[in-house]
């Protein structure tokens, strides 16, 4: 029998509440104007802050993050625990106010909500705030934070964790996977191999403890090998890659059905990008950020490229004929703070960044980390900074940034010493956690991974 699922996807009205009266501010906003904010929360039955009607059957929520940015004001954060009916604030006045929603719950019943890996929901809104007006959002939720799900392509392995200690693991075998994200609801999305032309786009509601999947909910033969794929998660809107130089791009709309369906992709025109290591998608206007080559005449160069997708072109790009920080890029994220791109570099090479910062406009704005090494000598290190040759951010809408780094060198025991890094994005050392956590790695339990070489 098919069962009923609820929708993840749900609307929730926040009315924003101005108390004084004053000429509207500039794009710079300023600290002596203030518009009061208040995000109503409707109790249900006492035990949720937010109606049942918004929320699909099979959670409980724990709790609520309000984040707030925009021009010429400090980033803000409230966290409101479940039970509350209404949160008030105060946010400077003036253009262009982020707004994100994040709704925090654990799943009660797997039947009744089948999406396994997702742990929290978002909504965003952008609002024009004057001192003293009324202004009222809507905020569609779709699928935020999850477990860590990571490809494992040489162990033809998706593995899903709780956290970068890599506890409570659950993994199944998906034969060659190169990327992984989420659809709106929950469902995964997953690039694995097809047959000897072309990958397959594979999904499903989640990677179950037992091992396996869940629930299957289809697939299609993306007519490529897949090198990338990106998630517009509040447009549902699915982006791939293929693996060819000159690349090729695709566009398809995620349907959210039950099951979920995807359309036939459409192809979009390249310009003058030559090839895609990654892609990411900015959740608020809906740009791609693609980190890989640019043609210039008769050469590629490694280059990150903001493309509008409704336009069809590159709207912009920095290469590393104008950025001398840049080595070859593999992957990219978008965060509220800032654009980070996954940089690599040769034993051979001088030093580099290995995670680049740019703001949404393609300023370089610094880097951290480098490639851990002795002389010319690949250097197996657990230390704060250290990477090998970083390939894949995951856990996208998570907290934070998450880093698969894959070391390409295997030692005489056939141990290939790939490791899970995180670091917060403001690049705090202390924040640093890697797994494995030991360089003493003898034995597969210790040693799982053998990512992409």
């Amino acid at each position: 029998m098919k069962k009923n699922h609820s929708k993840s996807i749900f609307a929730l009205a926040i009315a924003v509440i101005g108390l004084f009266s004053c000429d509207f501010l500039s794009q710079t906003g300023s600290m002596g104007g203030m518009a009061l904010v208040r995000i109503p929360l409707v109790e249900d039955e006492g035990s949720r802050a937010i109606s049942k009607s918004f929320i699909p059957a099979g959670i409980s929520i724990t709790g609520f993050t309000i984040n707030v940015f925009g021009p010429g004001m400090e980033p803000m954060t409230k966290y409101v625990s479940r039970g509350a009916k209404v949160v008030d604030f105060y946010v400077p006045a003036g253009r262009d106010r982020h707004f994100t929603l994040e709704v925090h719950f654990y799943i009660t019943d797997y039947n009744l909500f089948p999406y396994a890996n997702i742990r929290s929901f978002k909504g965003r809104e952008i609002a024009d705030l004057k001192a003293g007006s009324f202004v009222g959002l809507t905020m569609d939720m779709v699928a935020g934070a999850t477990d860590l799900i990571v490809v494992d392509n040489q162990n033809t392995t998706v593995w899903a964790g709780e956290s970068i200690l890599w506890s409570d693991t659950a993994t199944t075998e998906v034969s060659f996977s190169t990327d992984v994200d989420i659809a709106p609801d929950g469902t995964l999305i997953i690039a694995k191999a097809g047959d000897m032309t072309a990958d397959q786009i594979f999904y499903t509601t989640g990677i179950s403890d037992a091992g396996g999947f869940d629930a299957v909910a289809g697939y299609f033969d993306a007519g490529c090998r897949v090198r990338s794929l990106a998630i517009d998660r509040q447009r549902g809107i699915l982006y791939f890659s293929s693996d060819d130089n000159p690349a090729q791009f695709y566009r398809a709309l995620i349907l959210s059905e039950d099951p979920v369906e995807i359309q036939k992709p459409s192809l979009l025109p390249a310009g003058s990008i030559a090839s895609v290591e990654g892609m990411a998608v900015d959740t608020w206007d809906g740009k791609l950020y693609i980190a890989g080559t640019r043609t210039f005449g008769a050469f590629s160069i490694a280059a990150l490229v903001k493309y509008d997708p409704v336009l069809e072109v590159v709207e912009d790009f920095e290469s590393k004929t104008t950025c001398q920080q840049i080595k070859n890029l593999r992957d990219v994220i978008v965060k509220d703070n800032g654009v980070f791109v996954l940089n690599v570099a040769d034993l051979a090479d001088p030093q580099f960044p290995s995670i680049l910062k740019f703001n949404r406009n393609l300023d370089y704005q610094g880097g951290y980390g480098a490639l851990s090494r002795d002389g010319t000598t690949f250097k197996p290190s657990m230390l704060a900074g250290a990477f090998y040759f970083p390939k894949r951010f995951f856990a996208h809408e998570n907290s934070g940034l998450y880093v698969i780094d894959d070391s390409a060198i295997q030692d005489d025991f056939d141990h290939d010493w790939d490791k899970l890094v995180y670091v917060n994005e403001n690049f705090s050392s202390s924040s640093w956690q890697a797994f494995p956590s030991s360089i003493g790695i003898r034995g597969e339990t210790l040693d799982p991974f053998e990512f992409f070489e």
